[in-house]
């Protein structure tokens, strides 16, 4: 029931902020300005279309000149007739190392709001020798560009006739050194390595390619990352964790598999005429975070002739898309075997067109700025635009049949349409908003009391505060409007975005729609500080690998992680000015008890070297009853900072890994043992003893009623038996099922506990018979 991974709950966190701050920020933009898109929002952009095997190169048309994409965007960005005054600009990114070296070989997308292109056909461009990239003949608008590798981006406008120029710096991050091996164990050369996007196993870009040797390094690497390799005709390698590494100056051993599938066939329309530049993926990768994965999609473009081809493909029945202007989007199966290469023609049907209103549903008044969108979140034919100032909208490219409409405004509430749609017959859709929930008032200085603009106000359900339902700027005196809410409750926060990210300030639970004004009382933080030192061992010697994890005791908490480098130095930047705690995770040791530091606004507070205490074992005796199968047993020590530590079996027992000195939990499980959860106490530089028996368990899962949980959204709970806790876990949200939970437990009663963020305990008996029972669904208060 425990993750075993940090990764994963800090994945999910992470992403959902990014993602859905973003989101918040986007829909309550004033006068259509848009901020920077979070590096996790895959769906706005997209995949990197670098040099990769399985790319169809060279003859596609190239509308936009220097972009890496072969495809024609939808609208008309050039003309035969060349106009009187210039209609396109051009962008010029140098990209550098923190220490001022160039950086090449670094991917850098562009996200532009003046075109809509499939996610395949996203414009990225790959920097020089000298860490430049240019984009030539852009159509005007503003822009931001990601790079492969870290959490940086630029923005900006593109002027029509002007060249913009930006500097991207990459942050210091870990060098990634690994191998390419084939199915035999042998090197690879010449294999492209990929690197995800931040916690992204679905998206990112190629970044190197192996030598000789089959080595490769990956300069200034961020936190949550995946690495995969590939090279035809064999099959790509899974894709590695970075996160899960211990030892981060060992080598990455990335495996391609035995020789893959082949897929050849052509794009063309319902005339048999080819579709040039039509943008495809096969495979669909795997939508989770933390953890080894599958390798992500392949992507084309199909070429003159409207055709294309991939090798190397696991075997197996897999999905292309297709997407090209002017077509409705496709999707196909394909059955893929090892023996036979397979061949797939994609009739592209014209695409549908749906124009319409949105309007205020009270006066009739139309809406600008509106959000109109078809398909699912991130999905390859989701389609989006925005309602001019009349309130218009029209939305191309739309599969025939059944489609669902959604329109958003920020101070409204969602509406949606079904709407059946023939490409010969013109749909005009009328949208009605009703306007939403209102919560009003003021971010005042806490001591003060003079008004402190300089936050940003969010509102999101209790049930996880980091998804917002709506979020704003206050104005110069404080005031703020937090529109287009349903009935609530809400938590109500001010959060500000300093360099080390979103620092809180302070928050409301409980909050309804149309109350009295609220008053957001904050600290207003000084300059952010920073915080450096270096660990050493009872040795004298430096850690070469391990984390720490610094909490500043803002309120709400604020929280950030590194890692150590090679000589056991580390650095947190932005801090919060103020009182933060400190905790080491160091393999097999650490300090006594987290430390409290003190950060100056503004400062640099060295802490110098943090002698770390050797680290102690856990020998483990257990005690089977008659009836208990011990084959499936597990156990390991965890903590509630996320550090996991395996036991193993030895001809004496059980035995930990070595362990930082202080209380761990040791968690049993089994397929049919009952989960116990148990307080031990590590000891420096001992081994210690505990005798467990082992009780037969049966397996009980538990349904979240009518609940609602957001998109990676998780509540948590635990188990007793007796007043003792056995089991630690949480309800999580997953499409098209209710929240569901499972424990394997020991015949007798038992309480479930519910503890939602910021309300009442909840507690609910249960019993555990001698058989497998029914779900317990646990109804709603």
């Amino acid at each position: 029931m425990m993750a075993d991974r940090r990764a994963l709950a800090w994945g999910l966190a992470a992403l959902a902020l990014a993602g859905l701050v973003t989101f918040a920020l986007l829909r309550d933009a004033p006068g259509g300005e848009r901020p920077a898109l979070s590096g996790a929002d895959d769906a706005a952009r997209g995949v990197s279309m670098d040099l990769a095997p399985g790319r169809v190169e060279g003859d596609a048309p190239r509308p936009l000149d220097g972009l890496a994409t072969d495809v024609a965007p939808s609208g008309d960005l050039a003309s035969s007739d060349a106009p009187d005054a210039p209609t396109t600009g051009e962008l010029e990114i140098r990209a550098r190392f923190a220490d001022g070296r160039p950086a090449p070989g670094v991917t850098l997308t562009l996200v532009t709001w003046a075109i809509d292109l499939p996610r395949a056909a996203r414009p990225s461009r790959r920097t020089d020798r000298e860490g430049l990239a240019r984009y030539l003949e852009l159509p005007p608008g503003t822009f931001a560009v990601y790079s492969d590798r870290g959490d940086e981006q630029v923005e900006g406008e593109i002027v029509p006739g002007e060249r913009l120029q930006r500097e991207l710096v990459l942050a210091p991050g870990r060098t990634v050194r690994g191998l390419v091996l084939d199915a035999d164990g042998r090197p690879v050369p010449d294999a492209d390595v990929w690197l995800s996007d931040y916690g992204n196993p679905f998206s990112g870009a190629f970044v190197a390619r192996s030598d000789g040797g089959g080595a490769f390094a990956i300069e200034a690497v961020g936190v949550q990352r995946y690495v995969g390799a590939r090279k035809p005709p064999w099959q790509p390698s899974g894709l590695h964790w970075l996160d899960d590494d211990v030892d981060l100056d060992a080598p990455v051993v990335l495996r391609l598999g035995e020789a893959g599938a082949s897929l050849a066939g052509s794009v063309r329309d319902e005339a048999g005429r080819p579709v040039v530049g039509a943008a495809l993926t096969v495979g669909e990768g795997w939508r989770g975070t933390g953890g080894d994965a599958p390798p992500p999609p392949q992507h084309a473009l199909s070429d003159r002739d409207g055709a294309f081809a991939w090798d190397g493909l696991p075997p197996g029945s897999t999905n292309v898309d297709a997407q090209a202007p002017g077509f409705a989007p496709l999707r196909a199966s394909v059955q893929l075997a090892l023996d036979a290469p397979a061949t797939l023609e994609l009739v592209l049907r014209p695409g549908c067109r749906v124009t319409g209103l949105v309007l205020d549903a009270a006066d009739g008044a139309p809406l600008a700025d509106a959000w109109v969108s078809s398909g699912r979140t991130g999905a390859f034919d989701t389609r989006r635009t925005q309602t001019d100032a009349q309130g218009r909208f029209a939305l191309d490219d739309l599969p025939a049949d059944r489609l669902d409409l959604r329109a958003d405004h920020r101070a409204y509430l969602t509406a949606s349409a079904h709407l059946s749609l023939d490409p010969d017959a013109p749909c005009e859709q009328r949208f009605e908003l009703v306007r939403g929930g209102t919560i009003r008032g003021r971010v005042l200085d806490a001591a003060s009391g003079e008004p402190s603009p300089d936050w940003i106000v969010a509102a999101a359900t209790p049930d996880d505060e980091s998804l917002w339902d709506a979020s704003c700027r206050p104005d110069a005196d404080g005031a703020f409007v937090l529109e287009g809410l349903g009935q609530g409750p809400f938590s109500v926060s001010a959060v500000r975005l300093l360099e080390a990210g979103f620092v809180p300030g302070a928050r409301l639970r409980g909050v309804r729609p149309g109350g009295e004004p609220l008053e957001l009382r904050v600290v207003t933080p000084g300059a952010p500080g920073v915080l450096l030192g270096a660990l050493r061992d009872g040795h004298d010697r430096a850690p070469s690998s391990g984390w720490l994890s610094l909490v500043a005791r803002t309120t709400p908490e604020w929280t950030t992680t590194t890692r150590v480098d090679g000589e056991g130095r580390f650095r947190f930047d932005g801090v919060p000015a103020g009182e933060s705690t400190l905790t080491v995770h160091v393999p097999g040791a650490g300090l006594a008890e987290p430390l409290g530091v003190r950060v100056e606004s503004g400062v640099t507070t060295d802490l110098g070297v943090l002698r770390l205490r050797v680290g102690g074992t856990l020998r483990v005796r257990v005690h089977p009853r008659e009836d208990v199968d011990t084959s499936g047993l597990r156990l390991r020590l965890v903590r509630p900072d996320t550090d996991s530590v395996p036991c193993a079996p030895d001809a004496d027992g059980w035995l930990s890994e070595p362990a930082a000195p202080g209380r761990w939990d040791l968690v049993v499980s089994g397929p049919e043992i009952a989960n116990e959860l148990l307080p031990v106490d590590v000891v420096e530089d001992l081994e210690s003893l505990v005798d467990v028996d082992l009780r037969r368990g049966v397996r009980q899962s538990f349904e979240l009623g009518d609940a609602v949980l957001g998109p990676g959204q998780f509540l948590p709970f635990t188990i007793e038996r007796a007043g003792r806790v056995v089991v630690r876990g949480v309800f999580g949200s997953f499409p098209d099922a209710p929240p569901r939970a499972f424990a394997c437990l020991a015949p007798g009663p038992h309480v479930l506990v519910l503890a939602p963020q910021g309300e009442a305990e909840r507690r609910v008996p249960f019993e555990v018979g001698r058989e497998r029972g029914p779900t317990l669904v646990v109804p709603d208060e």
